[in-house]
């Protein structure tokens, strides 16, 4: 067998009872109790379709997807519904089962920039530019907690109703799903970004271009919402989010 490309980025699924699984960009990898899975895990706690692992070219690291389980997957002991991002050293639990995650080779290379003015677009990111309504709390929340697992990265205006009854406006930095910077009318960072996920409502205008921050903040909001024990609930409003019209925010 050849040796593996030092140049090329691979994810390793380490197990204890079945070995070392290889996932690279562009593939993906069943689990289940199911024969027809990939990685068959026989337990009664593991559904026939359990989970599924993949990479998307496009993105810097795969992701685990649970299929609607019984009985659920956790990723770093956090129970996931969506399609959930995978960093060096994640631990994923299905049933009794502990996969462990190893991503090995070069980091993504560095982002190609456009200069326009103040603001810099960023030709790694391909995503949409995006604009709609955050009817309740947990919808924004959960649609901050979209950008952080899509790993966008560019600036999220908001037009945001607060508890007191107020219409404040706020602007959070995304970099690769990290919140950069965030800022309020009368204050910055951890204080700003508390205030903007207890809004009641909003509207947000997510776009490509970003202003560069010397002092980023550099932070997950996941992990933040965790510490403050602010995670959307299990009654979460869907939303889809929009293409950014024409129409001036």
């Amino acid at each position: 067998m050849n040796d593996p490309d030092p140049a090329v980025r691979v994810c390793k699924l380490h197990t204890t009872e079945f070995g070392t699984l290889e996932l690279r960009p562009g593939q993906s990898l069943r689990c289940g109790r199911h024969r027809d899975n990939d990685l068959v895990l026989p337990d009664t706690m593991v559904s026939r379709f359990h989970a599924r692992f993949t990479w998307d070219p496009g993105l810097e690291q795969p992701v685990v997807f649970d299929n609607a389980s019984q009985n659920g997957t956790t990723v770093d002991g956090r129970r996931v519904r969506n399609a959930t991002p995978l960093r060096d050293g994640s631990c994923v639990r299905i049933g009794p089962f502990q996969i462990r995650v190893e991503l090995v080779g070069p980091p993504p290379g560095p982002a190609v920039l456009q200069d326009t003015g103040d603001m810099v677009t960023l030709f790694s990111e391909d995503g949409p530019d995006l604009e709609g309504i955050l009817p309740t709390t947990d919808a924004l929340r959960e649609f901050m907690l979209q950008l952080e697992r899509e790993r966008r990265t560019g600036t999220l205006r908001l037009k945001l109703d607060t508890p007191r009854g107020e219409t404040t406006r706020a602007v959070v930095t995304f970099c690769l799903g990290r919140i950069m910077a965030a800022e309020v009318r009368d204050g910055k960072g951890l204080r700003a970004l508390e205030r903007i996920l207890c809004a009641k409502s909003g509207r947000y205008l997510f776009t490509r271009e970003l202003e560069p921050r010397e002092d980023p903040m550099n932070l997950w909001v996941s992990d933040y919402l965790r510490s403050r024990n602010l995670e959307p609930g299990e009654q979460t409003q869907r939303f889809k989010p929009t293409q950014r019209s024409r129409r001036p925010f």
